[in-house]
């Protein structure tokens, strides 16, 4: 399919999306594996939110890269994960979605539906959910594709980082805070609950000074998003201004403001 056809079957996957989350069925379905999974997590993907996330990729363009077959491991937020369906479209490849045990029948359904629009459209690709894939199968996959992917877990990709050549890292979602002010404990402490329910990863620096934080965090960090709470605005200038992070919060809560991205190439 060339750029021009793609592009325009892309929109059209996105506007059929956006259709069909609002049919009755769609909303009967999604709360049925909601059902299934509030027995063990509290996570739930809204439909207002899975429509946002439409809108927010109508506003990108298709990205074209040498890659036709992904393999991506990750915790299993379903807002990732949906993202990471139409990131199949969008990078027109095969996904192989590797997640733990975390709101396995929201990210079932959403990879129906998603591959269900695909065969509406006629578009050959393919998405894969596997849960609970071990370290070996995932080692056996890698050999297949063309990349394997670990988003925002940084315990696999170090388990699996000399076992596999095309293994890559996108630290999305894990946060560095820096904290000593105890007026912003209610804040973070709602960031580290927010983490928590929604297998995030967060390092947290409330023992050091300034400027050995700033160390620290450059040097042991992921570099993805730092986040600063402090009523010292001498702190948070030097923070903003040497902090290495691409993306950087003073005194707010970081979740819902990063748009994720799959970073193929």
């Amino acid at each position: 399919m060339d750029i021009i056809n793609l592009k325009e079957k892309y929109l059209e996957f996105l506007n059929l999306l956006d259709k069909k989350i609002h049919e009755d069925i769609f909303k009967k379905s999604l709360e049925k594996a909601q059902e299934i999974d509030i027995k063990y997590y509290e996570k739930k993907i809204t439909i207002e939110k899975i429509y946002e996330i439409i809108q927010s990729y109508k506003e990108r363009e298709i990205e074209n890269n040498l890659a036709n077959n992904i393999q991506t491991i990750l915790p299993g937020n379903p807002e990732i994960v949906f993202c990471l369906a139409i990131e199949t479209f969008r990078n027109n490849v095969n996904m192989i979605i590797n997640i733990e045990d975390f709101c396995v029948g929201q990210n079932m359904f959403l990879i129906e539906f998603v591959n269900d629009i695909f065969s509406k459209i006629k578009f050959n690709r393919k998405i894969e959910l596997k849960n609970q894939s071990g370290y070996d199968e995932i080692i056996n996959v890698s050999k297949n594709v063309d990349k394997t992917i670990c988003i925002g877990n940084s315990n696999d990709y170090n388990r699996l980082e000399e076992k596999i050549d095309n293994l890559f890292f996108y630290p999305y979602n894990i946060f560095e805070i820096y904290c000593i002010s105890e007026e912003m404990n209610d804040l973070k402490r709602m960031i580290c609950d927010y983490a928590y329910q929604n297998e995030y990863e967060i390092d947290i620096y409330d023992d050091l000074n300034i400027d050995d934080a700033i160390t620290a965090i450059n040097r042991d960090g992921y570099k993805f998003c730092s986040v600063i709470l402090s009523k010292n605005e001498e702190e948070i200038e030097k923070f903003k201004k040497e902090i290495l992070s691409d993306n950087i919060f003073v005194n707010e809560n970081p979740f819902g403001k990063i748009k994720f991205e799959l970073k193929i190439n």
